[in-house]
C-alpha cells in the first residue's frame, strides 16, 4: 500500500507532484468549490496559485499519511480530501486532453492510469 504523507507546509505544487509521481498520467487539480459525486468542477473555481500552502488552501493543521494506493476508487480519494477542507478533481490523460472524471469516478487510481495508457498507444 502506497500512503503519501502531507504536512501543512507543503504546496499544492508539491502534493500534485508526489501524486503524479505515483501514476504520471492522472493529474489533480484543486478548487475553490467542493463538487457532488458524479460531478466536475467549473474552471472557473481552479486554484492556480500552486505555491499556496495545503494549510492555506484547506483545513491541514497536522502532519497526516493518507493512503494513495491503485485500489483506491476517484470518488474515495477525492472524498477523503473534501474532509479535510481541500477540493480536488483528478483527471485523466485522454490522448492530449486532459478529462475530468466525472463519470469514472467508481474506477479505482489503477483503471484511471491502465484507461489512460491505452489512449497513448
Amino acid at each position: 500500500m502506497k500512503t503519501i504523507t502531507i504536512t501543512p507546509k507543503e504546496t499544492l505544487q508539491e502534493f500534485k507532484d508526489s501524486f503524479n509521481a505515483m501514476f504520471p498520467n492522472l493529474k489533480i487539480e484543486f478548487f475553490a468549490e467542493n463538487h457532488e459525486s458524479g460531478e466536475g468542477n467549473a474552471l472557473t473555481d481552479l486554484i492556480t496559485d500552486l505555491s499556496l500552502s495545503l494549510e492555506s488552501a484547506s483545513d491541514v493543521d497536522h502532519e497526516f499519511s493518507i493512503s494513495v494506493d491503485g485500489h483506491k476508487k476517484v470518488s474515495t480519494l477525492e472524498k477523503d480530501f473534501s474532509d479535510l477542507g481541500l477540493n480536488l478533481q483528478v483527471f485523466r490523460k485522454s490522448g492530449n486532453v486532459w478529462l475530468q472524471t466525472t463519470t469514472t469516478d467508481h474506477w479505482t487510481l489503477a483503471e484511471q492510469n491502465k484507461e489512460a495508457e491505452a489512449t497513448l498507444s
